[in-house]
């Protein structure tokens, strides 16, 4: 391999910046996937969320439980496929977001979240969680175009 195909080839330090930062922030989601998921009261409690809202999660249909985790579980399979220069991190991301997407569209237009959630910062932070998803996603179709991802 020539020096210039290295350095084309050759993970950036930016990368690693990114995936780390990027799988400590996905590492969130997917806790709080796993608690919701296994009934933690005391996990729920923390966030002071009322009887109602924790029964509200725990109410979830099988399909939105399987997007949320599709959701939560791509976007970190996405990342780790990044730090590892895989190609498939954009295909990782791409179902991501398009979960996230399809269940933050159930969540606000077919379920009673906004009047159990009435708090602004719930809906702030869905469009900063699709924010980060989006340009997780650039970020990895950016690296596969430089040719870093294999």
């Amino acid at each position: 391999m020539s020096e210039e195909e290295a350095k084309v080839t050759a993970r950036p330090w930016h990368l690693w910046v990114v995936g780390i930062v990027m799988t400590l922030w996905n590492s969130i989601g997917c806790l709080d996937f796993v608690m919701t998921q296994t009934k933690n009261d005391k996990y729920l409690e923390a966030f002071q969320f009322t009887p109602e809202q924790i029964e509200f999660l725990y109410s979830f249909p099988t399909w939105a439980v399987l997007m949320w985790g599709i959701a939560v579980w791509g976007s970190m399979l996405g990342v780790l496929l990044l730090l590892a220069k895989k190609r498939f991190a954009v295909e990782a991301y791409i179902v991501g977001l398009l979960t996230y997407c399809l269940a933050m569209i159930r969540q606000y237009s077919f379920t009673d979240f906004t009047e159990l959630f009435p708090e602004t910062s719930y809906p702030v932070m869905s469009v900063v969680v699709f924010i980060l998803l989006l340009g997780q996603l650039l970020y990895a179709r950016a690296m596969a175009n430089r040719g870093v991802l294999s």
